[in-house]
């Protein structure tokens, strides 16, 4: 079977971050990195692409589709749930802990790009499989995405 992996790099500032938060579409420049691979051979290296990037809150499933121009990614707003008090965890045993935590484990949304003050991370990542049939083929496409606050690119600039 082949492979395209595709990595996706995105760099947002604080009020772009807050307005997908907000429910309002973001359109920005990023950078995708696509790699065929079969067996053990590769495109690499690969060659970077900057491409648009629409950003939205729909829904409730995280999902990546491209477009002639870049990609849309819809993320999802987080799980609502209420942590447990340290009386309630600490009277688990290890076991009913881990599987408190499994079925509790927080998914990728968007509430991760908030800031940490607000309950967020200011980052998000999460990576997507797809099978898609190009040309009477079946290939799989795993999208790595990365979107991050701008800063950390315009520290690694200087």
């Amino acid at each position: 079977m082949t492979t395209l992996a595709i990595a996706h790099n995105l760099f947002l500032t604080r009020e772009e971050r807050y307005r997908v938060y907000d429910g309002e579409p973001v359109q920005t420049v990023g950078a995708s990195l696509p790699v065929w691979w079969k067996g053990v051979t590769t495109s690499e290296p690969g060659v970077e692409v900057f491409c648009l990037y629409i950003l939205r809150r729909v829904g409730d499933i995280l999902s990546i589709k491209s477009t002639n121009e870049g990609y849309i990614i819809n993320l999802p707003i987080g799980d609502k749930w209420e942590p447990l008090s340290d009386e309630m965890w600490k009277s688990l045993t290890k076991d009913q802990q881990e599987l408190w935590y499994r079925n509790h484990e927080p998914s990728p949304s968007v509430d991760d790009l908030k800031d940490i003050k607000d309950g967020g991370r200011e980052w998000l990542a999460f990576r997507q499989l797809q099978n898609i049939t190009k040309n009477k083929k079946l290939l799989d496409v795993i999208h790595f995405v990365e979107i991050k606050p701008i800063e950390i690119l315009l520290e690694s600039l200087t």
